[in-house]
């Protein structure tokens, strides 16, 4: 009779089942800490994207109050002439050379906050993807000065001007300026702005000066001198307004941007 035996597998010790267990422990934490640390990679590339574009928008924001400022002293320099030209008594020929100034000059220049990291920060979580806390305090106080400073600001600003406009209108007969030329969009850097365009009437002396006579008859003397001397008034005042008002504003944001940009450069190694 044939005896059959039956093999039996060998029984795995407590120790085989513990390296068994601890090789998987080691494999799905060595796991979990690579896609940890790509996460990580993923975010710190993503951080300095968001500060590469930070660096091209205070660069844009920086030209742009730049040229305001600029476009501000021109407006101040305007607004000499003029009071100057209108010291009475005023002369037809000299009449002409202050509406010549008058009809190229345009008083309000807006900022435009180029918002567009800043924006795409606060959707990301509140710039909570910013690491370093120096940079995103930074960036945040920028954003606060420009909401608080100019987008209620200029509106009061604007309101200013107009009344300059409405005082303008009482010396200046604005059908002669049509004739002059008229208003269209144009360009300063890369910014909209108004441009006067010339119209062949600009160099007709003759036809200008007889539409100035013409306007003057209406008025004496006394009541002439008087809305002059009102206008060079509000000028000399809003010469004062911009260098105390947003001039003065538009240096300290330049300043601002120009901090923030030096400090982005450092933090994350930047050009």
């Amino acid at each position: 009779m044939e005896v059959h035996r039956h093999s039996h597998s060998e029984r795995k010790g407590l120790k085989h089942y513990l390296f068994e267990f601890l090789m998987l422990f080691l494999a799905v934490f060595c796991g979990f800490m690579a896609e940890n640390q790509r996460e990580h990679m993923v975010e710190h590339q993503r951080e300095k994207e968001f500060m590469k574009s930070m660096l091209e928008d205070l660069r844009t924001d920086s030209i742009k109050l730049t040229l305001i400022m600029e476009f501000f002293e021109t407006v101040k320099s305007k607004y000499d002439s003029v009071s100057n030209l209108l010291v009475s008594p005023v002369s037809t020929t000299t009449l002409l050379k202050a509406y010549r100034t008058i009809a190229e000059l345009d008083d309000i220049a807006n900022f435009n906050y180029t918002n567009r990291t800043v924006s795409q920060l606060k959707n990301a979580g509140g710039f909570r993807v910013i690491r370093k806390q120096n940079v995103a305090k930074d960036i945040a106080d920028y954003d606060a000065f420009v909401v608080n400073n100019f987008s209620h600001g200029q509106d009061d600003y604007q309101l200013f001007f107009h009344e300059l406009e409405k005082l303008k209108r009482t010396v200046f007969n604005y059908e002669i300026i049509n004739t002059m030329g008229r208003w269209s969009v144009g360009k300063l850097g890369n910014m909209d702005v108004s441009k006067f365009i010339r119209s062949p009437e600009w160099d007709n002396d003759s036809l200008l000066i007889s539409m100035i006579d013409a306007t003057e008859k209406n008025y004496t003397k006394e009541t002439r001198a008087e809305a002059y001397n009102k206008l060079r008034n509000e000028l000399a005042g809003n010469s004062r307004m911009i260098d105390y008002g947003p001039k003065y504003g538009f240096i300290v944001l330049l300043n601002k941007a120009s901090a923030l940009v030096e400090l982005i450069k450092k933090e994350y190694h930047l050009k």
